[in-house]
């Protein structure tokens, strides 16, 4: 398993592959020039890299798993009380949680009967 040093300096070194747009002269003009001597497939994960580094750098305290069983997302909470990732997971917890008290209350009154 590769240690939390060896992510980042793959992260970095992904992000460092991104494409930089040059300024270039055409004609009388000023133009950025897409040209990338990388190819999509690179650039697209610098991108993503890139976004990662500003995403865990800026909000890397607050990012959380989602509580919801069997979910395995996770998101930055913005809200002291938030613990699901969406709306849905929310519902689908407590829904657990209900159907779980219900069934230990239907469990103990049936072992109480005998």
């Amino acid at each position: 398993m590769a240690s939390v040093e060896d992510a980042l300096l793959t992260i970095n070194a992904a992000a460092n592959q991104r494409p930089i747009p040059q300024l270039r002269l055409s004609g009388a003009a000023l133009a950025l020039s897409p040209e990338s001597a990388v190819s999509p497939v690179v650039a697209g994960l610098a991108d993503v890299a890139y976004h990662a580094q500003h995403l865990l750098g800026e909000n890397g305290s607050n990012l959380r798993a989602c509580h919801a069983p069997g979910c395995v997302l996770y998101f930055v909470k913005t809200h002291p009380r938030r613990e699901w990732c969406s709306v849905a997971c929310g519902n689908r917890a407590r829904a657990a949680r209900h159907y779980q008290s219900v069934r230990s209350a239907r469990t103990a009154h049936e072992l109480t009967a005998r």
